[in-house]
């Protein structure tokens, strides 16, 4: 089974552009870019902000800007690459395996942690699938495991920028020493064009509402961490 994102979002370092293709390892075509008059775009962005209004005026204190963070991960996440590259730039202070390539957005059920990837966040990023973690099954039994070796496939895959989505997932999967090492190394070691990983998963706790957090090496990042990241982006970003 191929679980790579369909259709793919490709960096080409010979042209500098993005090309988009069917799937992973297919011909593509550059990606076409598209102008918006001033009423398209501001029509585009009131739709952002109300999705992100709606999540913090109808549901718990907080997860509007849970929400917020997420959204704009999402719209980041073909460019994070170049993040990294620019904190490579920066003082000595910053590092790029400060700026996290894997982001879950946590939650108890009926919260529209899924609603969010299935309906806006694949629609977002170009790719149409957003796989439930069950499909990983008939890779390997051990499911955290066979997620932790596509995730490690596709990181060191060169080209993909698009994420990879995964609905679901146990939230014990950042606690295996093996994910763990897995981010880290890849984190450190990968230099150029990156792709990234974004998950949907449930708590282990009694608390409610919607969490974004940031896997970054072994640690667990509050939203806080992300959002800044984001802020550098938009003021060094060509």
């Amino acid at each position: 089974m191929d679980y790579f994102p369909k259709p793919a979002l490709i960096w080409n370092n010979e042209f500098e552009k993005l090309f988009t293709a069917p799937k992973v390892g297919e011909g593509g075509q550059v990606l076409k870019q598209v102008s918006l008059s001033d009423e398209k775009l501001k029509e585009k962005l009131q739709l952002f902000c109300d999705i992100v209004n709606e999540y913090d005026t109808y549901k718990l204190s907080g997860e509007g800007w849970q929400t917020l963070g997420f959204l704009l991960y999402l719209y980041e996440a073909p460019f994070i690459w170049r993040v990294r590259d620019l904190y490579d730039l920066a003082d000595k202070s910053k590092h790029r395996e400060d700026v996290p390539i894997a982001v879950a957005l946590i939650g108890q059920g009926k919260t529209g942690k899924s609603s969010l990837g299935r309906r806006l966040a694949a629609k977002l990023t170009g790719a149409l699938n957003f796989m439930g973690s069950g499909e990983f099954e008939e890779r390997n039994k051990y499911v955290n495991k066979a997620i932790s070796d596509v995730i490690n496939e596709y990181l060191q895959t060169s080209g993909p920028v698009s994420p990879l989505m995964i609905d679901d997932v146990r939230p014990d999967l950042t606690t295996r020493q093996y994910f763990e090492d897995m981010i880290k190394r890849n984190s450190n070691s990968i230099t150029g064009p990156i792709p990234t990983a974004i998950f949907t998963m449930n708590k282990e706790d009694d608390s409610k509402g919607v969490v974004l957090i940031v896997m970054k090496l072994q640690d667990v990042f509050g939203s806080y961490l992300l959002n800044h990241h984001l802020k550098v982006t938009v003021k060094k970003e060509i």
